[in-house]
């Protein structure tokens, strides 16, 4: 689900780099920013979670050749289309942080452009996992499919939650709410999405449901 390619120049990367590198951009905890999210979650999200490393024997910009002595980045991540708006931002800066603390040279990575991050769709329904096709709806329930068991049977093993934060419902992940945030007031109470995405599920589930049955969604309010 969210896949990721980095190109580098053959050489360029120490195996111990390279692993250093790897478990970086495998880190929910900097993808997220270091907020928590739903055990549950997380681990559903560690399972669909890739890096791949590519180093190309001929690579040249129109300034010459890359190699070893010149090393440059090109990152191409794979993400659902439907979240692709939502998550360029954060992806972009995850990537960059990852590669600027693993590079002998900190600050280019910031002022040169030698770091580029692709943040590509895969289309709707582009996508198999266990010999089926999923949607972006479908991911979302198979995401939050182990923090809804758990608030629905009551037996929560999540992390308590900070003040000024809440569940998303759709899929576990931990909202701040802010200005910024994706939320929906209703019922008197605010509700908080990690993205757009999510929150028209919640509203398109509790129009189809008479109840409005997302058991234990996290609110504020």
């Amino acid at each position: 689900m969210f896949f990721l390619e980095v190109f580098v120049p053959r050489g360029s990367l120490t195996p111990e780099r390279r692993e250093r590198l790897a478990r970086r951009l495998t880190s929910l905890d900097g993808l997220t920013g270091g907020e928590a999210m739903h055990p549950g979650t997380a681990a559903a999200v560690r399972e669909v979670m890739h890096v791949v490393f590519h180093e190309p024997e001929t690579w040249w910009s129109a300034d010459g050749p890359v190699d070893a002595r010149n090393p440059r980045y090109l990152v191409r991540v794979h993400v659902p289309n439907a979240w692709r708006r939502d998550l360029s931002e954060p992806f972009v800066r995850f990537v960059t942080d990852a590669l600027a603390e693993t590079d002998e040279e900190r600050r280019r990575l910031r002022e040169e452009p030698v770091a580029e991050v692709h943040v590509i769709g895969v289309p709707e329904r582009g996508y198999g996992l266990r010999g089926r096709v999923l949607g972006a709806s479908d991911l979302v329930a198979m995401l939050g499919d182990p923090f809804r068991r758990s608030r629905e049977s009551g037996d929560d093993d999540g992390p308590v939650l900070p003040e000024g934060t809440v569940y998303d419902p759709m899929c576990g992940a931990i909202v701040r709410l802010g200005p910024d945030a994706v939320t929906l007031e209703r019922d008197g109470r605010t509700y908080g999405f990690c993205c757009e995405h999510c929150r028209r599920l919640f509203i398109s589930e509790r129009r189809t449901s008479p109840e409005g049955s997302t058991a234990g969604s996290g609110t504020a309010g």
